[in-house]
């Protein structure tokens, strides 16, 4: 009886050891998302995709070093600084939980840095600022 006992124990520890073991691994390799397409000018487009290590959600999206993200309309000349962040916002959206870019996004200011723009928007619920929800184009 002893024995089934301890070899039940044994099998139950190592299967708890496997299952942090995996996980730790899985959560590690969730931070390390990229993905590669074609942009508007036939160029490889390499996207930088940060996911938070415990809730699985995106937490950032970016280029790589020396790549680009393109977006059709935000290139498009006759756009201003809005438009071109909106462009952007409507692309890439989605995959940070953004419903509708107009009810919880509230444009906070634009700057201009060399020859980049950098657009910061608000999240809002109902009106309403929501701690850490900023978002930058």
């Amino acid at each position: 009886m002893k024995n089934k006992s301890h070899l039940l124990q044994t099998i139950v520890a190592i299967l708890v050891v496997f299952s942090l073991l995996f996980t730790n691994i899985q959560s590690a390799l969730a931070g390390q998302g990229q993905s590669a397409a074609p942009n508007a000018a036939g160029k490889e487009e390499t996207v930088r995709r940060d996911y938070h290590p415990e809730t699985g959600k995106l937490a950032f999206l970016g280029a790589q070093p020396g790549g680009e993200i393109a977006v059709d309309d935000a290139t498009n000349p006759s756009f201003g600084p809005s438009e071109r962040a909106e462009s952007m916002l409507a692309a890439y959206a989605s995959e940070f939980g953004i419903r509708s870019v107009r009810d919880e996004l509230k444009q906070k200011d634009i700057r201009q840095s060399g020859d980049r723009e950098i657009t910061r928007y608000q999240q809002v619920y109902q009106g309403i600022p929501v701690m850490g929800g900023e978002l930058v184009v």
